[in-house]
């Protein structure tokens, strides 16, 4: 996720549905040490994983994330309404 947009030919949509898919198999206590991992992470990468896991609403607190990341901040991703809906809550543009 970190270096989503330096991937050479790859469409972000695809992307960020194999990311979804994949949250979704992870075990509920995979899914938390995830989120605690990315804690360490950027904020972009912060906002698109919370964006990610709200998006697919498997039960996870993803507050943490929320909490980390400055509310005037806003993250380019491209096209980021027709992949989730959840992007505007994380100021994902």
């Amino acid at each position: 996720m970190k270096d989503l947009k330096q991937i050479p030919d790859v469409d972000i949509s695809d992307a960020v549905a194999l990311f979804k898919n994949r949250i979704k198999e992870l075990e509920q206590d995979q899914q938390s040490q995830m989120i605690a991992l990315a804690l360490s992470y950027p904020p972009r990468v912060r906002a698109l994983l919370g964006a990610m896991v709200e998006d697919v609403n498997v039960g996870i607190d993803s507050s943490r994330l929320k909490e980390s990341l400055n509310p005037l901040t806003k993250f380019e991703l491209g096209k980021s309404d027709t992949i989730m809906k959840t992007v505007s809550n994380w100021n994902i543009q």
